[in-house]
């Protein structure tokens, strides 16, 4: 894969660092339903999306998708603890936003019905963070 495409597709500013598992980048303000599109029509996969807490109270979105056995990592993050739902797309997101969703309580705009994967019936989402504060015991 050419990576100076994706970033040409992707409106991705900064060059992608090379590292032993894979190509990195982050761009701000990624507009997540155009990579999942872009990756998907060029046959990558969706291996998985991971949700990082940041300091300033918003989560960093990684998301690894497979081409052909070469790993692209690409990170944006949430505004006001929302991002764009890349489940209609590729359909292997879909438990990945929901756990997500019961984790840390970020929605998935796109997404009407995130229907919990971990939690009890009646808990809130956010397991782990509730409106971007940690949870009891966590130092």
């Amino acid at each position: 894969m050419d990576f100076d495409l994706i970033r040409e597709k992707l409106g991705i500013t900064s060059p992608f660092i090379e590292r032993k598992d894979g190509y990195w980048n982050h761009a701000n303000n990624l507009d997540v339903r155009q990579m999942a599109s872009f990756f998907t029509e060029n046959g990558a996969r969706l291996i998985t999306i991971v949700a990082q807490p940041t300091q300033n109270g918003e989560f960093r979105m990684h998301y690894h998708w497979d081409m052909n056995g070469v790993i692209a990592h690409i990170s944006t993050d949430t505004q006001a603890g929302e991002i764009v739902s890349i489940a209609e797309i590729c359909p292997a997101a879909n438990w990945i936003e929901r756990e997500i969703h019961d984790y840390y309580a970020i929605h998935f705009r796109g997404r009407e019905d995130l229907p919990p994967l971990i939690l009890r019936s009646g808990d809130p989402p956010g397991l782990f963070y509730w409106n971007g504060k940690k949870t009891e015991g966590e130092k």
